[in-house]
This record gives structure tokens, sequence and C-alpha cells, in this order.
């Protein structure tokens, strides 16, 4: 299909790239601080519920 837009598909990588790596740094955050807090992901957990 014919875009009016001739860089379109590149901005769409872009921006699903950028999605990507914003996920990337969620996650790596995420780990990093359910581990400082000894939750579920730290190895041995028991949880005490």
């Amino acid at each position: 299909m014919y875009s009016p837009y001739p860089n379109s598909k590149f901005v769409m990588a872009n921006e699903f790239l950028g999605k990507v790596e914003d996920n990337a740094i969620l996650r790596i955050w995420s780990e990093k601080v359910q581990l400082e807090k000894g939750d579920s992901l730290a190895k041995g957990y028991v949880s005490e519920l």
C-alpha cells in the first residue's frame, strides 16, 4: 500500500524500538527493586504468608 509519508515505516520502526527499549529498562529496574526488597525473584525466597 502506498503511503503519502515516505518515511512512515521508518518512524513506525523507531517508535516500536523505543517501546522495546523502554520495556527493557522497566524490566531491569523492576527486577533490581524486587531483588533489593527480597521479593520472590530472590534465590531461595519463601513467602511469609
